[in-house]
């Protein structure tokens, strides 16, 4: 059983260090996805060692912006975990933490950018339904959360967080790709007031108003 439990140990740490590189890569490079062969090099693995790990390039790539949306739900959870908040803190205190989530993964909107015209691409047919599927399943669960601690309508809250996800997304895509790193802490900052000025019009209607 021991054993068992390193060599699991041992495949997990592998995968980290897979997935760790693959980002690292991206963002020294001139924004094209690393190749399988040049990931493996820069840890020091085989190239087939790596596809023990992921089926396809596209599916590390698809997998380090999962782990990375991940932190959108991690926000609501932090929040909602508890519901001893008022409606304006709980806001705020999401808002802040997907922020800052943002900030400290420069990968993730650039991934995000690539997504349909270059990852998708280079997975195959059931690795990108199963992507899909993760992404939506983990959006659902921080939604209906939302729902719950906010009072919402049932699908207000998933509604709410789709929205803010195409509104960064379009904030991003709209930046000139130079200036992308260059104007980042403007970009957040931004980002920040754009969320709170769209979530205080979505709960408008409620009987709590949302803060700056």
């Amino acid at each position: 059983m021991a054993k068992k439990a390193f060599a699991r140990e041992d495949k997990d740490d592998r995968r980290r260090l897979i997935l760790a590189t693959a980002a690292r890569l991206f963002l020294e490079g001139d924004g094209t996805l690393p190749s399988a062969a040049r990931i493996a090099a820069a840890c020091d693995l085989a190239k087939g060692t790596i596809y023990l790990y992921f089926n396809t390039k596209g599916a590390i790539f698809a997998t380090l912006q999962t782990d990375g949306w991940r932190g959108l739900r991690d926000a609501v959870d932090r929040v909602t975990a508890t519901v001893t908040a008022t409606p304006d803190a709980m806001v705020a205190a999401i808002i802040a933490g997907l922020v800052d989530h943002l900030r400290r993964h420069p990968e993730l909107l650039s991934l995000d950018a690539l997504g349909h015209g270059v990852i998708e691409p280079n997975m195959v047919v059931g690795e990108l339904a199963a992507f899909k599927a993760r992404q939506m399943a983990m959006l659902a669960v921080a939604a209906d959360r939302l729902d719950h601690v906010l009072a919402l309508p049932a699908g207000k809250g998933l509604k709410m967080l789709l929205r803010s996800y195409a509104l960064i997304r379009g904030m991003w895509q709209s930046l000139p790709s130079s200036a992308a790193t260059e104007t980042a802490f403007d970009f957040h900052a931004e980002v920040a007031e754009a969320l709170h000025e769209y979530w205080r019009g979505a709960l408008a209607g409620h009987s709590f108003q949302i803060g700056t």
